[in-house]
């Protein structure tokens, strides 16, 4: 069988299966690089903000080291930052708006004290979470839990940091 003119001149099609290889991988590798850049960027406000909060306590509470921070939004916005200073006394510094609160560690309910202080009141109780916080102008934990007689119920309660009295119970209900 002869080939026409027409048919010897046709070139081997550029579109071959190691193209679509190839741009099946740029695509994927796009999308990852993609994805990474977005979950740094949504993250990037925060930990700027934080970084600057770590700064401000370092400088206005004599913090020489900072182990943690922690933004509690309640009424206000208000960073916790738990530090030490040169003499290595832990620290914990309240920055509210009206300004710099800082207490030291062993002066306060520890977190392990107050879950003790929880559990006695009722043994029922889930605890969620707790987290340092500021609540009617003074240093608190915050305390989320599940309790009932199915675990249905959600509530929050604030605990002041400087005795562990409890200072308010607010129901979440439909949670």
């Amino acid at each position: 069988m002869n080939l026409s003119r027409r048919d010897l001149r046709r070139k081997a099609s550029v579109i071959t299966w190691k193209f679509w290889v190839w741009l099946a991988a740029v695509l994927v590798l796009s999308a990852v690089a993609l994805a990474v850049w977005l979950v740094r960027q949504a993250g990037s406000d925060h930990a700027t903000e934080e970084r600057e909060a770590v700064r401000r306590a370092m400088r206005e509470a004599g913090l020489t080291e900072a182990e943690w921070a922690f933004l509690h939004v309640w009424d206000n916005r208000v960073w916790v930052v738990l530090g030490t200073d040169g003499e290595g006394v832990r620290w914990m510094v309240w920055e509210t708006p009206e300004g710099y609160v800082r207490e030291r560690e062993a002066d306060l309910v520890s977190e392990a004290e107050l879950r003790s202080i929880i559990l006695n009141e009722d043994p029922e109780r889930k605890i969620l979470r707790i987290v340092p916080g500021w609540f009617q102008g003074e240093p608190v934990w915050e305390v989320r839990y599940r309790t009932g007689p199915d675990g249905e119920r959600q509530a929050i309660d604030f605990y002041s940091a400087r005795d562990g009295t409890k200072r308010k119970t607010y129901d979440l209900p439909g949670l």
